[in-house]
């Protein structure tokens, strides 16, 4: 791609706004959009494959790329459309952004806590100095804080902050940002993710109006990735085989050790109290621990299954004396990654579908406005309604007349018809043979089947939101465990809440790392051929 060394200026049009920013020398025009906005994504991390970053260039000379020509039609390239990172301006230019995110709807909870708190904070809070700490889940899309009371035998959550997690711009998923670590940008991702923190925290505090000295500790959880990331770990090995992490222990230190100088700068006191929780292994980490010890799998005899959906798929199975976890390679569909219409949990995300009797689509989006893409448990139910109405078959095929240009969904404001296509049914089938896989092969390593287990807790926001019956209707779910679904909401935020106000938390998730075994699914005989069978939407189980 011929690229301009000039610096350019991008006349941009976002929402009801137009701005002018400057591109500078060889950046791309999303290089550009990053530095002012940082909810611009880059779901693939820049490789043009993922279609989340394209803009439509009014004005000026922005030459197709073969990303583009890949992407868009003719039509749309005649058009002006491109994706940004890939776009290389040779003059100034006028665009219209496309995309950004900036407001996801993020669990905390599960939705009988989130309406206890509600009634807690209307309670007027007690007069004289007061003892906080704050709560904190990294995950690789979203962020979740709560300010807890923690000098009460309740332990009241006082107020709940959550944001993006704007390491997105350096791609969507672990392993992209993993590369980018190792290729130069650990700095620049470890930055990020202190602002975001530093933006979480002091939001808590001015909204409750903490007092100097009355914040006395704060404590982190997050997968593996995310806590590297955080602590400014090398990320080398973790990436690679033999999969090692630079360091799976707790860590507790001085705030500005851990968040940084910024500490300073918004008012906290630099040596207050910060903990990162500890993991199991380099693809279940300490946010997982941390939901199996809000479910009491270290005290429990019966045997339970746990599964977070999200952007990977960890799961375990087993009891205090012993559980086995493992983490599925998933990929970004349960979250809308990979898919032509897909998107996150935003305003306007398709969530709920229907297919009517005659043969249209009815549809809920997140927020009741105008839909915008389709999210995670859009694509499950339309799957599983295309099932069952006999218009996609169970290898996946849709009916021919849906064929080219996908089964339509809804318009935009725009006019432009979002469309679930067969690379999207795809995508679906990869993530959910996986998961379903790993569950099987947990199972078997365990010794049972699904009749042997007690409780089937689901967590994370895919989980919670999810039609539980549509899941198991194209398999992602098993059918037999339906009735013994427990949510459990934001599991690893419920943990470290936990890990914070009770002292025999270390020790408890301690025995949980101790006593877990991680299961290599890619090394197990069987997962391969449990893997392709899964990827059938269809019911066929060997328990």
């Amino acid at each position: 791609m011929e690229k301009n060394h000039v610096k350019k200026k991008i006349s941009v049009h976002r929402k009801s706004t137009q701005e002018e920013i400057s591109c500078e020398g060889e950046d791309r025009i999303l290089d550009a959009l990053q530095k002012v906005y940082p909810s611009c994504t880059a779901v693939c991390g820049k490789r043009g494959i993922c279609g989340k970053c394209k803009i439509r260039v009014l004005q000026g000379d922005v030459p197709p790329s073969k990303e583009d020509e890949a992407y868009f039609s003719q039509e749309e390239i005649d058009t002006g459309w491109r994706l940004s990172c890939k776009a290389y301006p040779l003059g100034d230019c006028e665009i219209v952004m496309a995309f950004e995110e900036e407001e996801f709807d993020v669990l905390t909870d599960s939705a009988e806590v989130k309406e206890n708190s509600r009634e807690r904070e209307r309670q007027p809070k007690a007069q004289g100095k007061g003892a906080y700490g704050i709560a904190i889940d990294i995950g690789t899309t979203t962020l979740a804080a709560q300010l807890l009371e923690t000098s009460l035998e309740n332990r009241e959550v006082e107020a709940t902050a959550v944001s993006l997690n704007h390491q997105r711009a350096f791609g969507a998923d672990v392993i992209s940002r993993i590369q980018a670590s190792n290729s130069g940008k650990k700095g620049e991702l470890q930055e990020c993710i202190r602002r975001d923190l530093l933006d979480l925290i002091i939001r808590l505090v001015q909204e409750k109006k903490i007092q100097e000295g009355e914040l006395k500790r704060i404590c982190i959880t997050g997968n593996t990735t995310m806590e590297h990331l955080l602590m400014g770990y090398s990320c080398e090995t973790l990436g690679k085989q033999p999969f090692a992490p630079f360091s799976l222990e707790c860590v507790t230190d001085r705030a500005e050790a851990i968040l940084g100088k910024g500490v300073g700068e918004i008012g906290l006191d630099p040596e207050l109290e910060v903990c990162l929780l500890p993991g199991i292994s380099a693809f279940v980490g300490a946010d997982i621990a941390a939901g199996l010890l809000s479910c009491g799998f270290d005290r429990k005899e019966e045997v339970n299954f746990f599964l977070d959906l999200g952007t990977n798929g960890e799961m375990a199975v087993g009891n205090r004396e012993g559980i086995f976890v493992t983490s599925t390679a998933a990929g970004p569909a349960f979250e809308g990654g990979n898919m032509k219409w897909g998107c996150g949990s935003v305003p306007g995300a398709i969530c709920h579908v229907t297919v009517q009797k005659d043969g249209s689509a009815l549809t809920e989006t997140i927020g009741g406005v105008t839909p915008v893409g389709i999210c995670g448990t859009g694509a499950v139910e339309t799957a599983a309604e295309l099932l069952e109405k006999g218009l996609m078959d169970e290898t996946g095929r849709l009916e021919t007349k849906y064929a080219q240009d996908g089964y339509p969904l809804a318009q935009t404001v725009e006019g432009e018809t979002i469309a679930f296509i067969q690379k999207d049914i795809r995508e679906l089938q990869l993530a959910k043979a996986a998961v379903r896989a790993g569950i099987e092969i947990l199972l078997q390593k365990q010794g049972i089947g699904y009749d042997g287990l007690n409780k089937f807790y689901l967590a994370g926001g895919f989980g919670h939101g999810i039609d539980q019956e549509k899941a198991a209707v194209i398999g992602l779910l098993p059918k037999e465990v339906l009735d013994r679904i427990e949510l459990v909401g934001n599991s690893s935020l419920t943990g470290v809440k936990l890990f914070m106000t009770d002292e025999s938390a270390l020790e408890r998730i301690e025995q949980i790392r101790k006593v877990s075994r991680e299961v290599n699914l890619a090394k197990e005989k069987d997962f391969q051929e449990r893997y392709m069978g899964a990827m059938y939407f269809e019911e066929d189980t060997c328990f």
